[in-house]
């Protein structure tokens, strides 16, 4: 797969001009003695000034910060939380680059939805050829990685015959070694076959903020992913919907999926909050995937660590609650 991604804020400055002193002549000077004689002198008027400017810094300091956190308190409360069960008997496709995307992204949402009734299949781009130990030749690596999909999907309630994973080879996507035609001709062939209702995929820019906190740049950046997301765009965006001379009826009948999810890992608009069981059903389906982590406890720290910092990007939720992030796309 792939794991991974934060947030930065710009910060502003405000630079203050120098104020010049104040130099009095002649007569102004002579008529006004008796209160210059009173008056602190230019060197203290400067000194006021910039006193006056620092206190004012600090307004506009307290200000912005007021502001931010009235806008943290807005994003907060503008989160909206994801209900498996309205989509309970619609048809619900996930569509990734590698076996075990899927589960490390949504594996708790997709339990969700098969446990409230949704008809939900995975399409799989790739088949993970890249992903095993080097004694493991590339073609055993994609049969292994075949059958770790299908057993971990099974757990989340797919049934295995809706489960397809392609023989794209694993992070070819995104280079020349497959025309674009040819993957999104397989991704239309896809979504007319199986007619979702919803479509879940990778959001198509990279997404950098999970990389410097959790070190997990593959989740957060991968070039596989990305192309996955842009590639499975323009599919639901027009390619699987229109009988076109390029992707006409050979590849199924037009069909124009009703709803499009990308998974949101730093800036999620809408989220699911996994409860413990439903934690340990995601770790439970993760661990399948053994040629990728052979150690146990290392699948349940990462799935932890993962969880909650998606959490904590929800916001709002509290500290250490796991969640899994989603921003709406169609």
């Amino acid at each position: 797969m792939s794991k991974k991604l934060s947030i930065t804020a710009g910060d502003s400055s405000t630079n203050y001009a120098s104020v010049p002193g104040d130099e009095r002549h002649g007569n102004s000077q002579q008529q006004n003695s008796a209160l210059t004689s009173q008056s602190s002198g230019p060197c203290d008027v400067k000194l006021l000034l910039i006193a006056l400017a620092a206190v004012t810094a600090l307004v506009v300091s307290i200000l912005a910060v007021t502001k931010s956190h009235a806008g943290n308190n807005n994003a907060q409360q503008s989160i909206v939380w994801m209900d498996a069960s309205l989509y309970a008997k619609k048809s619900v496709m996930m569509i990734a680059a590698h076996p075990d995307d899927v589960a490390g992204a949504n594996g708790a949402f997709v339990a969700a939805l098969t446990a409230a009734g949704a008809n939900v299949s995975v399409l799989i781009l790739t088949n993970g050829n890249a992903g095993c130990s080097d004694n493991i030749s590339m073609a055993m690596c994609a049969a292994v990685r075949r059958g770790e999909e299908i057993a971990c999907d099974g757990i989340l309630g797919v049934p295995a015959g809706q489960v397809s994973v392609l023989s794209f080879f694993d992070n070819h996507l995104w280079d020349d070694t497959y025309p674009t035609f040819e993957v999104m001709a397989a991704i239309v062939r896809g979504l007319r076959q199986v007619r979702p209702d919803v479509v879940f995929t990778f959001y198509p820019d990279p997404m950098w903020r999970l990389k410097p906190s959790l070190g997990y740049d593959d989740m957060g950046f991968h070039p596989d992913h990305q192309r996955t997301g842009f590639l499975v765009s323009s599919a639901v965006s027009g390619f699987a919907s229109s009988d076109s001379r390029i992707y006409n009826r050979s590849y199924g009948e037009p069909w124009q999926p009703s709803e499009m999810w990308y998974w949101q890992f730093g800036k999620p608009t809408h989220c699911y909050r996994l409860t413990p069981e439903e934690l340990a059903l995601k770790i439970r389906a993760f661990e399948e995937h053994r040629s990728q982590y052979t150690d146990p406890l290392e699948v349940a720290d990462w799935i932890k660590e993962f969880s909650i910092l998606v959490g904590s990007n929800c916001g709002g939720i509290g500290i250490g609650i796991p969640a899994e992030g989603f921003e709406r796309y169609l």
